[in-house]
């Protein structure tokens, strides 16, 4: 056992350092993977942050230098157009504006008036100057007294030249722009003043992230507008107060203003932390996360080696059990090989003489032929027998055993592993049960041949004891003679009759054997035999006989004793009435000076009474009887005080003392004085001996009980009371404290009106006292309740509540009147329980929703009116019908129903969508949940079923997916679906090892039918080409339009990627070819061509959006080969999409890097030669790449947008060098500055073009700024605008390229230029083309006639010159002059040419 002990202490000491290895070596790896994934996703966290911060510096930048860009751009444009249109008006009503000076008429002045605000939008006045500045002629008021003075200095210059200038008066200042025109050699100013315009609103307003713009007047050297302000010259901020915040600044057009992005305060810092938050909130519930992993992980490893010592733990106490209990146990395998045995076990084999069992056949080692194993029964076999004890005998040495054989068979994995045999030794259990069966025939024989006449008696119930329920089952011989019956059935059948007149003293002696807890009860009877004589028979019923209705009865004829008994009581009735009326026991003692009592007389013994051996001798000290030891010094006390008792005084003491069974018994000892003698004391005395232990135990129990059901009814929730007949408190539990707030005494005092109102409380007291007032006169049981009524009360805490209050009756044992007892109850929740019934009643009769109730066996057994509504079944139609009968079997198969009550056995709920039938078989919809009720032993009682239709929300629902993943014009599938579809493509594909071929369609030149025909045209285009997209490709394969006319194909299932290659050409030829179809929209032929770009899967790209990028690269690329092809993607494409990327990239940072420059092609005078002007063409010095073409890099910037911030600095850098070379004296008349499509249509371009001119200080005449074209007739409107806003600036505009573009004569007449520049195309051949000739001398004579000047650009050649000179060419520029140079080329070029 101590080895055991010590193996157990081992293994327990081995789990638990098992355990603490675990969970150490768990501690380590756990700690390890969280540093290392700490570690990688905080880079991660750092690396994503440092990205987001990048880009929303850019992003920031960007945004910033396009506002800047965008405004300048439209200001500059309007600029020049104001002074265009200046210059239209001054020539075109040149009289008028003489009459205004010479002649002021009112009238004239009224029309000259009107046609001024038709020609100039927004303005507030008009005014004419003379070449002195001094003002003529104003309509208009004056904005400012020196409004006049500042115009004269303004406009007082010697070139008269038309310009634009602006003056500022807070919120009154103004733009003005003026023209100059000649009358008899004088020269006149025209000019119009406009208040400020939607540009300056734009800076007011403000409302950019992180930046404001302001508005810098050169002039003035002050900011005129910022955010939220206007500023007068008095409030006007210095440009060296915010000179640190300016970000980025541009020059407008035309005007002496300069617009500044100032950076705000904070901003990107609060964006670094808006960055960087989420990012550390994501660290912090990592570490959060992966601490309660980490308690996760080791409560379940602590749980587990808990666990596993639990499991050695109860194996250990299971081995010991089978080690000590008495049966033997003996395990077997399948083949009865035995594989465990207990030592109960191994004792019966030793007595066999076997001692080596495991592994031995128990057939062989236990033969017996009445034991199960040696039956030959198989495993299955032993597995159906009925389970049954078996009783095997067997003799070993000499010595007969009764053995209990059963079995138990073991699983393992759900199959039969082996079985358990238990073998039981019964030998004493047999003995003993045979000799109860022989000791219970003795008895029977007694009981039948007994001299004393028995019976057993059947009782059905004590309480209702009446002749019909008294019948006895058995009767012996004796009890037959008794009442001369002819025999026992006789004896059976009539005795109820026999004893009908004796059936109330029956009952009362048992209800009284019953009362005092005794099994046996003796009482006489007075019967007539069947023989009619009278007997008076003492009769005992004992309760031992069995079960509880059974009883013996045994009657002993006692006529004569009692015939006897009754003479001697006549004889002896006076000292029998006398011994009647004395209960106690009665002793007379003697008593000497010894204080030793002798007995001299008594009426009963005590020791009999006792039980107890009867004493030997009168003397008290040789009674037998055992006192209590704590009770003999009161014994002795009680004889010395007895001693000494006066006349007519009594002595009492308890005592305890022990009876025969050994139990403590409670006496009192009376002692009374008898006589007395020579010396006045005790001699003889009289004790009264009683037993009083019941009655002890009795005033112990009643205070007991007192003292429970008061603690009963201190802690019960119910509040329970009792007053008096005065209708005064006499009790109140506790659990009013609980109930109301209140304690007891202070409803004694009075509390109880805070309850109760007063109407409520008179009508208590009123039912109370009529209670009481008729109690006298109504027979009513203590305890009948009086009323029973709810009544709102209130507890102290003012919340009010609905208790019942119940009464009854409270009297004494004498049936007297006491007063009340009742109960008070809070029955609030209960009220509102009963409430919420009705209300739910109502609602299922009232509900919108269909609810059915089934029973047990799924018959409808209720229905609301909303399910007779909804299925138009009527009430007499659903009785016997089922729920399946009206559930739509098209899409309902038996999984349904197997998988719905698979749900409500296991959960009591199911819910799901269900299509139903009406009874006139329309198909419907609908969401059905059912609820099962069960009863205690899980059965299902009924089921719940709740029908909602949802018929048109699953319309809606279909209605919103078509619109979420269908394109509404085509009905194809739209770039939502298109992702997901192609994505699930991409998988099946990557699991199945097939290509796939994405086709990127984009229809060319699309654009022109919606601008030309209209949108409805362009959309029932659309529709066509979707209607011939489809019919070219498979069920399986995927059509989408992406948006606009972009559309994707994506043919899946290719085996190979050659096979995914052709499949992608056949398709596409084939859809090329359907577009080539003429297309009838409003009765017009159009005609589309497409161009295709094709990624294969997975060669071209791993994920969706590689495919579709790579796809549309492929696609562009077909537009660059001319359109109306198809192209596939390759490596070579995408590395020119990362090399122009990056391009793009490098462009953007360009300016800060200092990599641009401008160089200059000098422009000469045809005849004299002289140079005339410069053009400045910008060149890129990449850091890496070195010099980068134009033709490189230029489309870029138009493609990227940056040729806004670009333009804005090439403009703004040129005319810093032309204001430079002027400073420096150097004679350059003007310098030329090309203008892209998107800079020219930026709503602050001529107001950029303005604050450039003011900026630099340079005479708006020497700008000139060159526009293609393409630029002038993309929008008329704007176009004019703003050249004539230019040219009311001053600024001039040439024609690039002409010749080229779609420019007409009618265009030419209306746009307010200064030059045609000849495109290079018709230099190139000159003079040896003779068509270039023709062109050419049209283009010049044709401008002469126009007014405008030309200049001829691309000359090379001497005879390009002589033919130019010839044909009045003004200007030319080329290689054969200079090639464009860096300024300080063009500045050492020049000063050689002084020096010549």
């Amino acid at each position: 056992m101590q080895g055991d002990k010590e193996n157990n202490k081992t293994a327990f000491s081995g789990g638990i350092d098992a355990g603490l290895k675990s969970q150490s070596s768990l501690d380590k790896s756990f700690t390890t993977i969280f540093v290392v994934f700490f570690v990688f996703l905080s880079l991660v966290l750092v690396v994503h942050s440092w990205h987001q911060w990048h880009d929303a510096e850019q992003h920031y930048q960007i945004n910033m230098v396009r506002s800047v860009d965008s405004f300048v751009a439209q200001a500059s444009i309007t600029s020049k157009a104001s002074i265009h249109v200046n210059q239209l008006f001054a020539s075109t009503n040149k009289d008028d504006l003489i009459r205004l000076i010479t002649d002021r008429d009112s009238d004239n002045q009224f029309q000259l008036r009107q046609k001024v605000s038709k020609s100039f939008f927004n303005l507030t006045g008009f005014m004419l100057v003379d070449d002195k500045g001094s003002l003529l002629f104003l309509d208009g008021p004056l904005l400012s007294e020196n409004e006049a003075q500042l115009i004269k200095d303004s406009t007082a210059n010697t070139d008269f030249s038309s310009r634009f200038f602006a003056h500022h008066y807070g919120e009154e200042g103004g733009f003005y722009s003026i023209s100059w025109f000649e009358n008899n050699d004088n020269k006149y100013g025209f000019i119009v003043r406009r208040p400020y315009n939607k540009f300056s609103a734009i800076i007011y307003n403000g409302g950019f992230d992180g930046y404001q713009l302001a508005l810098y007047d050169q002039e003035l050297k002050k900011v005129i507008i910022s955010e939220q302000q206007y500023h007068s010259s008095k409030n006007a901020i210095d440009l060296d107060n915010i000179i640190n915040q300016v970000a980025y600044r541009r020059k407008v057009a035309a005007s002496p203003w300069e617009l500044m992005a100032i950076k705000k305060e904070g901003y990107l810092k609060d964006l670094l932390w808006s960055i960087t938050l989420p990012s550390f909130i994501i660290l912090c519930m990592f570490i959060a996360v992966t601490l309660i992993l980490r308690f996760y992980l080791q409560a379940i490893s602590k749980k587990q080696n808990e666990e596993a010592f639990s499991r050695r733990q109860i194996e250990q106490r299971a081995d010991k059990s089978l080690m000590s209990i008495d049966e033997a146990i003996i395990t077997t395998d399948c083949n009865k090989i035995i594989t465990y045995r207990n030592p109960k076990a191994d004792l019966i084999f030793s007595r066999f003489g076997h001692h080596q069992i495991l592994g031995a056949s128990l057939t062989e080692l236990w033969p017996d032929e009445n034991s199960l194993w040696s039956k030959g029964l198989c495993i299955k076999e032993l597995e159906l027998l009925q389970e049954e004890q078996r009783e095997l005998h067997l003799t070993i040495q000499n010595e007969h055993f009764i053995l209990e054989q059963s079995y138990n068979l073991l699983y393992d994995a759900g199959k039969i592993s082996g079985v358990v045999w238990l073998i039981r030794d019964v030998t004493d259990a047999v003995r003993n049960r045979r000799a109860l069966e022989d000791s219970r025939a003795r008895y029977k024989g007694i009981f039948d041949e007994a001299a004393i006449a028995h019976c057993i008696l059947w009782i059905h119930d004590e309480s209702q004891l009446d002749y019909e329920y008294v019948r006895i089952l058995n009767a012996n011989h004796a009890a037959i003679e008794l009442f001369s019956a002819h025999d026992q059935q006789h004896l059976v059948h009539a005795f109820p009759q026999l004893i009908a007149q004796q059936v109330g003293i029956i009952r009362d002696a048992l209800s009284k054997a019953q009362a005092e807890g005794k099994n046996s009860c003796d009482f006489k009877l007075n019967v007539f035999d069947f023989n009619n004589q009278s007997k008076i028979l003492w009769t005992n019923i004992s309760l031992h006989a069995g079960s509880d209705q059974n009883a013996l009865i045994t009657f002993i004829d006692i006529t004569e004793q009692e015939r006897a008994t009754s003479e001697l009581y006549t004889r002896e009735q006076f000292w029998a009435k006398i011994m009647d009326q004395i209960v106690d026991m009665i002793y007379v003692l003697s008593l000497d000076d010894n204080l030793s009592p002798r007995i001299e007389y008594y009426n009963s013994s005590l020791n009999k009474y006792f039980g107890l051996e009867e004493p030997k001798s009168p003397i008290v000290t040789d009674w037998n009887v055992d006192f209590h030891p704590n009770d003999v010094e009161k014994l002795r006390n009680l004889v010395k005080s007895t001693r000494h008792l006066k006349p007519m005084e009594t002595m009492t003491e308890k005592c305890r003392l022990r009876d025969s069974k050994g139990h403590w018994k409670i006496i009192r000892f009376t002692n009374s004085p008898f006589e007395y003698d020579d010396q006045g004391l005790v001699c003889r005395y009289i004790s009264s001996v009683r037993d009083v232990t019941e009655e002890v135990e009795a005033q112990e129990l009643l205070i007991e009980n007192e003292r429970r059901y008061r603690l009963l009814a201190e802690n019960v929730n119910d509040v329970i009371w009792a007053m008096d007949k005065n209708l005064n408190f006499t009790f109140i539990s506790s659990s009013i404290n609980t109930m109301l707030g209140y304690k007891p005494d202070e409803i004694y005092r009075g509390a109880i009106r805070g309850i109760f109102s007063r109407k409520d409380l008179r009508k208590l007291r009123k039912r109370i006292s009529s209670a009481m007032h008729n109690a006298a006169h109504l027979n009513q049981d203590d305890g009948d309740i009086i009323f029973k009524l709810d009544v709102p009360a209130t507890n102290k805490a003012g919340q009010e509540l609905l208790i019942e209050a119940e009464a009854s009756y409270l009297k004494d044992e004498d049936n007297k009147l006491e007063g009340i007892f009742g109960i008070v109850r809070n029955v609030t929740e209960e009220r509102q329980i009963e409430r919420e019934l009705v209300l739910a009643g109502q609602v299922f009769d009232n509900s919108n929703e269909a609810i059915l109730v089934t029973d047990n066996k799924g018959l409808v057994i209720n229905a609301n009116p909303a399910f007779f509504e909804m299925s138009q079944f009527s009430i007499e139609e659903i009785h016997g019908l089922r729920p399946d009968d009206i559930i739509n079997p098209k899409f309902h198969s038996r999984e349904f129903y197997k998988d719905v009550g698979q749900s409500i056995m296991q959960n009591s709920y199911w819910q799901g969508e269900v299509n139903y039938l009406r009874k006139n078989g329309e198909e419907r919809v609908s969401w059905t949940g059912i609820s099962a009720t069960t009863s205690r032993s899980g059965q299902v009682q009924n089921l719940i079923i709740i029908v909602s239709d949802i018929t048109e929300r699953k319309v809606i629902e279909q209605k919103v997916h078509k619109l979420a993943y269908f394109d509404p014009l085509t009905g194809l599938p739209n770039r939502s679906q298109m992702y997901e579809r192609l994505e699930e493509m991409v998988t099946a594909a990557r699991e199945n090892e097939t290509f796939i071929a994405v086709l990127f369609l984009d229809l060319d030149r699309f654009k022109p039918i919606n601008d030309s025909m209209g949108h409805p045209a362009g959309d029932r285009v659309l529709k066509e080409v979707a209607a011939r997209l489809t019919s070219g490709i498979k069920s399986q394969d995927l059509v989408s339009r992406m948006s606009g006319d972009e559309f994707t194909i994506a043919l899946t299932n290719q085996r190979t990627a050659g096979s995914a290659a052709n499949t992608a050409i056949k398709v596409g030829e084939r859809i090329l070819s359907a577009l080539q179809e003429p297309f009838l929209i409003e009765q017009r032929e159009l005609f589309l061509t497409g161009s295709i770009g094709v990624a294969i899967f997975p060669n071209d790209g791993q994920t969706v959006t590689e495919l579709l990028k790579n796809s549309d690269m492929a696609m562009y690329h077909a537009k660059d080969e001319g359109r109306n092809s198809l192209q596939f993607f390759d490596q070579k494409m995408n590395e020119k999409a990362v090399e122009l990327l990056e391009i793009e990239n490098d462009l953007r940072y360009a300016i800060e890097r200092d990599e641009l420059e401008l160089y200059y092609q000098p422009q000469y005078a045809t005849e004299s030669c002289e140079m005339q002007g410069v053009e400045a063409l910008l060149r890129w010095h990449h850091g890496t790449r070195g010099m980068i073409s134009p033709g490189y890099f230029i489309p870029i910037i138009e493609d990227t947008g940056l040729i806004i911030p670009i333009g804005e600095w090439v403009l703004r850098q040129a005319c810093a060098d032309m204001a430079k070379w002027q400073r420096d004296g150097i004679d350059i008349k003007r310098i030329a500055v090309n203008v892209s499509a998107h800079q020219f249509k930026q709503n602050n371009f001529i107001p950029l073009v303005e604050e450039v001119i003011q900026d630099t200080g340079i005479d708006p005449n020497q700008l000139e700024l060159e526009l293609t074209e393409s630029i002038l007739i993309d929008d008329l409107g704007h176009t004019l605008d703003a050249l004539s806003k230019l040219r009311d600036m001053g600024v001039r505009v040439a024609i690039d390229d002409f010749g080229t573009g779609y420019s007409s004569l009618n265009y030419l007449k209306q746009f307010p230029v200064d030059t045609l520049k000849i495109d290079q195309s018709f230099i190139h051949n000159l003079p040896n083309n003779a068509d270039d000739a023709q062109i050419t001398r049209t283009i010049i004579s044709m401008a002469h006639n126009l007014g405008l000047g030309v200049i001829a650009e691309g000359v090379e050649t001497k005879e390009q010159l002589e033919f130019l000179q010839q044909t009045q060419c003004e200007e030319v520029q080329g290689f054969f002059f200079s090639k464009p140079v860096p300024s300080k080329s063009l500045l050492d070029m020049i000063n050689t040419s002084a020096l010549k």
